[in-house]
């Protein structure tokens, strides 16, 4: 005589194959679903590579025109009198008593205080320091 399994042992079996068939089609799918993911990843990773790329071309386009400026007699003479320079028959001006723009308000825009007033140096010697540090 053969002995029927009972009906809790076939429900188990049966419990038991449908999880393992659930579980495998589960990782069969994720691995279908993968290369998409990975695929849209590289594209957001590309799509952030070209906004960089765009970014620093635009930042290297202003500092070609900077250059370009900078190396007119114009741009030549706007540096040189951000530096102190003078052209000869122009009288300096001192205003004492007027803060900076960068410590307008008392303290420097970044919470710091405020740094002591640098001494004036006369033009000819900043110049000489100037062509000394080139």
């Amino acid at each position: 005589m053969r002995r029927i399994p009972s009906l809790w042992v076939r429900l188990t079996a049966l419990a038991v194959f449908l999880v393992v068939l659930l579980v495998g089609m589960v990782g069969l799918v994720l691995k279908a679903v993968r290369p998409y993911r990975e695929a849209g990843q590289e594209t957001r990773r590309l799509a952030d590579t070209r906004r960089q790329i765009a970014d620093l071309d635009r930042r290297n386009a202003a500092l070609r025109r900077q250059i370009a400026y900078l190396n007119t007699p114009d741009g030549v003479a706007s540096e040189a009198h951000k530096m102190g320079y003078l052209r000869p028959g122009e009288i300096p001006l001192v205003i004492e008593g007027v803060p900076s723009p960068a410590t307008a308000g008392g303290a420097a825009p970044d919470g710091a205080p405020p740094a002591a007033a640098p001494k004036a140096v006369p033009p000819l010697r900043r110049f000489w320091r100037h062509l000394r540090d080139l």
